[in-house]
């Protein structure tokens, strides 16, 4: 997948936790209902894209570049996490 693919895949994964939040009453919108909604996605999107099923992304399964997935790849074990992915979205996951 080339990096323009997978940043729409992980937009439309966003805008699903966005939508879903927005649904809720405005009184149950808080920042923790967000971040649940944004970790529940980022295990979606390891699980749709985990082509061997140990739970982690590979640089071939995670489909962007290198040195994208170097940076994100806090432990340096050559694998991704939904944990690692966070950084991706900044201090609101």
């Amino acid at each position: 997948m080339n990096p323009i693919m997978l940043l729409g895949s992980v937009s439309s994964l966003v805008g699903a936790a966005r939508s879903a939040v927005n649904a809720l009453p405005s009184a149950t919108k808080t920042q923790d209902t967000f971040s649940k909604q944004m970790n529940d996605a980022l295990s979606r999107f390891v699980k749709d894209r985990d082509a061997n099923k140990d739970g982690k992304l590979t640089l071939s399964e995670f489909g962007g570049n290198k040195q994208s997935f170097d940076k994100l790849d806090i432990n340096h074990d050559g694998k991704l996490n939904a944990e690692e992915l966070k950084p991706m979205f900044g201090n609101n996951v």
